[in-house]
């Protein structure tokens, strides 16, 4: 086939709320941009995007038609989260009222309790309040906490955000020593 007609290689600026919806779960989301788009696609590590707190960087590389395409996915899933059509430009900070996610941090000890046996608790904390509750890796916070990030409409966050303090008041005030589960 011979070299692609022209290469080019961009970076793109995703809102930290949405990078989870850009990889996926297990990487899916960003095989799935890649495959449907033929670019190669890879969010920088943290190390690159530490100057920017708001943002994430994704780089995407191969033919100038693949980046476009792969360009354009990333962008709706970005527009997608913040409910707003892209309309070109650069990404728009603070975006509040509905769909604005909602992030908590969580002690690593109650992360079990939260997601429970099998993810039994999580699903169920989803189901009550028709929200998406994702909680980041372990090693993504140096501060022994975790981040949880709620997403749906503001009354759905709202209900997650309420339930989810509730177990964590339930299992801090109520700590017998050495009640093992």
């Amino acid at each position: 086939y011979g070299p692609p007609s022209a290469s080019q290689a961009v970076k793109i600026a995703v809102p930290r709320d949405t990078i989870g919806l850009v990889i996926g779960k297990g990487g899916e989301s960003i095989k799935e941009i890649q495959q449907r788009s033929g670019a190669h696609v890879q969010v920088a590590r943290d190390v690159e995007s530490e100057t920017n707190p708001t943002h994430r960087f994704v780089n995407v590389s191969g033919p100038s038609s693949n980046v476009e395409v792969a360009k354009k996915l990333i962008e709706d899933i970005i527009a997608q989260r913040h409910g707003i059509a892209h309309s070109g430009g650069g990404p728009r900070g603070g975006m509040g009222g509905a769909g604005a996610p909602n992030t908590m941090n969580v002690p690593n000890s109650l992360v079990g309790l939260l997601i429970g046996k099998g993810g039994q608790t999580i699903k169920d904390l989803q189901n009550r309040s028709r929200a998406r509750i994702q909680m980041s890796r372990e090693g993504d916070s140096p501060n022994g906490e975790r981040t949880v990030v709620i997403e749906g409409d503001a009354e759905a966050i709202r209900v997650a955000t309420d339930l989810i303090r509730q177990k964590i008041d339930e299992a801090t005030s109520s700590r017998p020593g050495g009640g093992g589960g």
